[in-house]
Order: C-alpha cells, then structure tokens, then sequence
C-alpha cells in the first residue's frame, strides 16, 4: 500500500472510533472531520490480502495503517488480527474491532461523497498546505498535484482529485468549507 491513508486518522479522543479506518472487502475509508478519502480495495490492496478480509465493516488502527504504508511490508489478516511483516523482518499483530462494537460505529461514508458532483467556480480559496499534502499523499504519493472541484448548493464542500483523473474518480472530499467573501 503506497497510499499514506494514516495522515488523515483523526486523533480526536471525544471520538475515538474516528482514530481508525474503516476496511471492508470493498473500501478503506479514513477521515479526520475535515477530510475523506476513501479507495476501493482493489486500488491499494493485493487480491491476497482482500481475500482475507473477514465479512462485515472492521476499525484498523491508526498505527497499523502506518506500518502498511511502509515501503516492501507484507501484511495479511488471519481470525480477525493484522498481522504486518515489514522489510527489516520485524513483525507487528493488530487486532481488528468490528466496526459498532465497544469502539464506536464510524459514520456512514457513502452519504458524504455526492453521486454526480458537479463542478463550481469561486474567485479565490485559502487550504491549509499540511492538509492538502497529506491529501496528496493518501490519494496517491506518486500523482504530479491534486485539483479541486467545488460541489453543492453554496459550494460547501470540495472535491480532491489527482491530475489527469477524471472527475468521477475522485477519491477525496474536504468537508464544512467555510468561505470568506
């Protein structure tokens, strides 16, 4: 996994459930309240590892996330526990919750993310660097930038993309923008 989705964990201790991602046999989804990205896993993951991907909706940790994205790991899910093999041989074990136990149901992200969004204009916009490179770097670390697309009735919303993707293949969405006119 090259994405580096653990840049966009939330660290919030009010809601601690939002300091996972949420994995299914279909999607990895993280957000930190400002941000969404969500891949289908077949564009970060091996057939292999989406293979052992127990049914149901599963919280993998912050920390587990990171030690994925390490260049040449290997990592694989057995009885509900990641089990992750990184380059030097060190070995770490993660124990996957189900997604509304006792850590909390993750919100349901596909209400997030519009069907068809539709493309808006502004005159100007302020984005914190930081979260437009960790953006960037959960969509696609390799991508040449990301372009921004503004959705909704008062363009409340912005949809993150790479360059040279369509729009229908956005991964990202940075949720609540306030605008200053």
């Amino acid at each position: 996994m090259n994405q580096k989705l653990h840049l966009l964990v939330s660290n919030d201790p009010v809601r601690p459930v939002m300091s996972n991602a949420l994995l299914t046999k279909d999607n990895i989804v993280v957000s930190n309240f400002f941000a969404l990205v969500a891949h289908s896993t077949k564009e970060v993951f091996s057939e292999e590892f989406i293979a052992s991907i127990p049914d149901g909706e599963w919280l993998v940790p912050e920390i587990a996330l990171k030690s994925m994205s390490v260049n040449k790991s290997t990592y694989f899910i057995e009885n509900g526990v990641l089990n992750i093999t990184k380059k030097t041989g060190q070995k770490e074990s993660y124990k996957l919750l189900p997604n509304g136990g006792n850590a909390g149901k993750y919100p349901p992200f596909e209400y997030v993310l519009p069907i068809d969004p539709e493309e808006y204009k502004l005159a100007h916009i302020g984005i914190n660097p930081k979260l437009l490179s960790n953006l960037q770097d959960a969509i696609d670390p390799y991508s040449s930038g990301v372009a921004l697309y503004f959705i909704g009735e008062k363009n409340n919303a912005i949809i993150v993309k790479t360059l040279g993707s369509s729009l229908k293949e956005y991964k990202a969405i940075i949720m609540q923008v306030q605008f200053e006119y």
